[in-house]
């Protein structure tokens, strides 16, 4: 099965392969008869560039999508669906991938192996950190720990933010790596 880990925006590819995937995910619309309202299109990039479609939804992004992008962009979608369902007024910049923004942005979801949760330590150490926008972790010590199998599985993720996409990538990774959670694994869980 396919379950991400995680987002990034701005994420570190070309104005053509960013140009290559609006014109996809445009087309696609197209084809399905989408005029107005807010879509939520998952694509992959092979390695050879291909755009490959993973899902595509007449709704808003799930997973925080819409609250990294204005943190970055100042771009309020929810607000802007609303503008169109009340005034008819819509959002005249078909260009918004093409923007360069001093901030990029990355979340990323905790992964552990079924168990029960044994010992937590290090997470108030880097809720203050100054580019940490949030650090979530819906476990407690005691707590079993499902396989992983949908995005409702989840229990918790780091976003933060840099100058680049791989500053926050290396803050986001640190603060992981450095949180011990401890998950005594071996134990059959029902789930």
């Amino acid at each position: 099965f396919f379950l991400k880990n995680g987002y990034s925006f701005q994420p570190n590819i070309s104005d053509f392969t960013l140009e290559k995937i609006a014109n996809f995910v445009y087309s696609l619309l197209v084809q399905l008869d989408v005029h107005s309202g807010p879509t939520h299109t998952e694509v992959i990039l092979d390695s050879n560039g291909d755009v490959f479609l993973v899902e595509s939804h007449c709704r808003m992004a799930g997973g925080g999508i819409a609250d990294l992008i204005n943190f970055v962009t100042g771009i309020d979608l929810y607000e802007v669906w609303l503008d169109y369902l009340i005034d008819g007024k819509c959002f005249n910049d078909p260009i918004i991938y093409k923007r360069k923004y001093s901030t990029k942005i990355v979340k990323k979801y905790f992964s552990f192996n079924p168990g029960i949760i044994k010992f937590i330590a290090g997470i108030n150490k880097f809720k203050m950190h100054k580019n940490i926008i949030s650090l979530e972790l819906n476990l407690s010590v005691g707590d079993a720990v499902p396989l992983l199998r949908s995005s409702q599985d989840r229990y918790g993720s780091v976003t933060a933010i840099g100058k680049t996409i791989e500053e926050a990538y290396d803050t986001v990774n640190n603060v992981i790596g450095s949180i011990i959670i401890d998950v005594e694994t071996g134990i059959s869980l029902k789930i």
